[in-house]
């Protein structure tokens, strides 16, 4: 990616903050980019409930409900485990899974 003054990028940590600044610019109340990427009004507005939500936790219930919505015999995933291996002994797994997922999610 080329960063604002026309050079490549390659870093992790340069990248991260070349994206962060552009969404901010983005959706900043007075931004030249508004002309430039018409967003605003495009999507509906997000409830403080729903927002909340978004920034709230995962639950182990959560996770368990996505876990067991995948079917059990899918093909495996990267880990060249299926479905069924989390599902079955889930009782026995599924903290470790679930502590993962959060972990994964959180960086």
């Amino acid at each position: 990616m080329k960063g604002v003054d026309g050079q490549w990028v390659c870093e992790a940590d340069l990248l991260r903050q070349i994206a962060v600044d552009f969404y901010h610019r983005l959706f900043a109340r007075d931004s030249d980019y508004a002309l430039l990427f018409p967003v605003r009004g495009v999507y509906g507005d997000v409830s403080q409930t729903d927002r909340d939500g978004l920034v709230s936790p995962i639950t182990d219930e959560e996770i368990r409900k996505v876990l067991f919505d995948i079917k059990p015999y899918k093909a495996p995933g990267p880990d060249e485990y299926q479905p069924f291996f989390y599902q079955s002994p889930c009782n026995v797994v599924g903290p470790a899974v679930c502590n993962y997922i959060r972990e994964v999610l959180d960086g």
